[in-house]
């Protein structure tokens, strides 16, 4: 699968160590440029060739204030219809004898607006995707399958916001990716991608914040759409370099507890699932989403409870053993089963019933366990110390009981071991007694 992306991969390698700066525009979003040159009745007289002759017939000046006035999506739409046929027409926007004419910069101005407008006045979501399929068409024309040779890029350049524009494109996609279930699902990450790039094109190379925040979204995806292509073996440098553009982002990236979008980033990540035991067929990044989790979502923000994911995550830890042997919750099981280890347990004064399953198992056993288990190493337990309670009390209590367990454990292993090994009758008792000292 060829990539469309590498004007994104150069310009956020470029910029990797340099601190963020968002570019500020003067203008509100949505506020139309004031024109410095022919403008309204000065239309009239401007000298138009071809196809530009029909443009004399706009009031641009009265479609631009019945745009602003407008309070309902029919109204919005009524002034649309009399700008797309230019906004949006090859014969115009193609047209290098007019394409570059106050009043097309005017016209692909008010466009914009309108279309922005129209979402914020809540439009029906297919009257939108309707405007914005032929807006990609006309901003795709000659392109190829790498995104070069687009010939209309310069034009929808004349207006800020024609990037706020193909961002909507983008969450359009966003939003079918999200609700995908079939084998198209790959074909719109790719579109999505492409789409993102354009609108950092058009946006004349400057990073942005909500690019970059769309950018990280899908990344993990767009990863794993790689590897699976029959031609990842041609693509792994770009799987290589795409996984750097998004630890890159991600390594400033304000997090936002607060912020929706942000929480449910995370959560699509799966930031507990990660392991230093487990190779992850995407690794970039983890550590850092890992942080994010641990020090921003650790718990609830309705009650302040444990976080339900990470709740899961406890259980699930639990439920499966894995590399490092019997998970703690079946190792105990299996002592309490075990009759030579039930005089141990009674002798101790040892209560074990808070632990008969995983839902009674803290952030703080979480912890522990996964650093004696060797799934995180100081850097992640120290995230999730400094995103919890720091109930340094719950915490010694637990690492108390979680020590008693694995030396119980020890020495009924022990135990078994030296009984199996000295109840072997073919060799001499004092060879035995010899090879047991040196073991």
């Amino acid at each position: 699968m060829k990539t469309p992306i590498r004007c994104i991969f150069t310009f956020f390698l470029t910029i990797a160590a340099s601190a963020c700066q968002y570019k500020q525009e003067a203008r509100l979003p949505n506020e139309p440029a004031v024109s410095n040159s022919k403008t309204g009745a000065e239309l009239v007289s401007q000298k138009l060739a071809g196809d530009a002759s029909a443009l004399q017939s706009l009031n641009l000046k009265e479609i631009y204030t019945a745009l602003s006035a407008a309070k309902n999506p029919a109204e919005m739409n009524q002034q649309l219809d009399k700008l797309e046929v230019y906004a949006l027409g090859k014969d115009y926007v193609e047209n290098s004898s007019v394409n570059r004419l106050e009043p097309m910069r005017l016209i692909l101005q008010y466009y914009n607006f309108g279309l922005i407008r129209l979402q914020e006045l809540k439009a029906d979501a297919g009257q939108i995707s309707i405007r914005l399929k032929k807006y990609t068409e006309i901003l795709k024309s000659g392109c190829d399958e790498n995104l070069k040779k687009c010939q209309n890029i310069e034009y929808f350049r004349m207006d800020h916001r024609s990037r706020r524009v193909i961002l909507m494109m983008v969450e359009e996609l966003d939003q079918k990716i999200g609700a995908c279930t079939d084998s198209t699902c790959g074909q719109k990450i790719k579109e999505y991608y492409d789409d993102l790039a354009l609108a950092f094109d058009v946006n004349n190379l400057t990073r942005d914040a909500e690019m970059e925040f769309l950018y990280i979204k899908r990344a993990r995806e767009y990863g794993l759409l790689f590897k699976s292509g029959k031609d990842f073996a041609q693509n792994a440098d770009f799987f290589h370099r795409h996984g750097l553009v998004f630890e890159n982002i991600i390594s400033h990236y304000p997090a936002d507890q607060k912020s929706t979008r942000f929480s449910d980033f995370v959560k699509a990540f799966k930031p507990w699932n990660y392991s230093r035991l487990d190779a992850d067929p995407f690794p970039f990044g983890i550590q850092k989403m890992f942080s994010f989790a641990a020090s921003e979502f650790l718990y609830s923000s309705a009650d302040n409870s444990l976080n339900p994911d990470f709740k899961a995550a406890i259980v699930s830890s639990q439920d499966q053993d894995d590399k490092a042997g019997r998970s703690f919750l079946h190792s105990l099981q299996d002592l309490q089963a075990d009759q030579s280890s039930k005089a141990i347990f009674k002798n101790l004064n040892f209560n074990v019933d808070a632990y008969q399953d995983a839902s009674g198992m803290s952030e703080y056993f979480f912890m522990i366990d996964r650093l004696y288990r060797g799934h995180l190493g100081r850097e992640e337990v120290s995230s999730i110390w400094q995103g919890s309670k720091k109930d340094q009390k719950a915490l010694s209590d637990t690492l108390n009981f979680y020590i008693r367990v694995e030396f119980i454990k020890m020495i009924v292993l022990t135990n078994k071991y030296m009984l199996g090994y000295l109840s072997q009758t073919d060799i001499p008792n004092d060879i035995l007694f010899e090879q047991v000292i040196q073991k």
